[in-house]
């Protein structure tokens, strides 16, 4: 599938995203781009992110984007409660962005749960 390959570490990652905090003091979009991106697209068979916004995925909880590029995956998110979550792996057996998503699905709900920032 397409590929953007941005080069970036999770810190970096982390930042973008949470430029798009809608209560972001730095934000990377404006208010009624960031309405436009989370405006969704159901994908009833897909079980992680069961909608896609402009260049987001969107899960009941939480929104962010995940990505493989050459057995390099990656996964990042914005939770409700202002928390970004970004993890980097070099493995092939992680199944790609997606599968570490449902790998870290049990800490995500954990995050998710805390008082929002």
């Amino acid at each position: 599938g397409p590929a953007g390959a941005w080069e970036m570490s999770a810190d970096q990652i982390a930042t973008v995203l949470a430029g798009l905090q809608p209560d972001s003091s730095h934000p990377l979009v404006s208010a009624e781009s960031l309405q436009q991106m989370l405006n969704t697209v159901v994908v009833p068979e897909d079980d992680v992110f069961p909608a896609y916004g402009l260049g987001l995925m969107i899960s009941p909880s939480f929104y962010g984007h995940t990505g493989t590029i050459e057995d390099v995956s990656a996964f990042a998110v914005d939770l409700p409660n202002g928390y970004t979550v970004v993890v980097l792996t070099a493995s092939e057996e992680v199944g790609g962005g997606e599968g570490l998503v449902e790998r870290f699905a049990a800490e995500l709900a954990l995050l998710a749960a805390l008082p929002a920032r």
